[in-house]
């Protein structure tokens, strides 16, 4: 468990090295999972669960955005996305206990429409 952590740490450093600016998989992974902490009040054992699920997540959905998008393959690649979002939620899901659970869900939604809401500000004004 210890190399691995250094291992993610080492590959970690190295990406930020190359991409500054863009977060790595394991510091967007680090964030949700600090957010998720505070917000349902995981125990230590849940937080290093939680993380390592969205490690994963993270990586998986890094690789599909660096993957070249055609027309053949975007309706793949969301159809991807998609599988990868709803495989996390349910490893996640068997983390949580019933009460975190639902503040999860709730939390999800908020963060759904605030995306939604973001996407209407930034969509061009029909008609004008």
């Amino acid at each position: 468990m210890i190399i691995m952590v250094l291992g993610i740490s080492v590959l970690a450093q190295a990406q930020t090295k190359q991409h500054k600016g863009h977060k790595t998989p394991e510091q967007k992974a680090q964030q949700f999972t600090a957010v998720l902490q505070k917000k349902l009040s995981l125990t230590a054992d849940q937080s290093a669960k939680v993380n390592i699920i969205l490690v994963k997540r993270a990586t998986q959905m890094d690789s599909l955005k660096k993957a070249t998008v055609t027309a053949d393959n975007k309706k793949a690649n969301k159809q991807a996305r998609k599988a990868i979002l709803l495989s996390a939620d349910k490893d996640l899901k068997a983390v949580f206990t019933a009460s975190q659970t639902q503040t999860y869900e709730q939390l999800k939604a908020q963060l759904k429409e605030k995306h939604k809401n973001k996407k209407d500000v930034m969509a061009p004004a029909e008609g004008k």
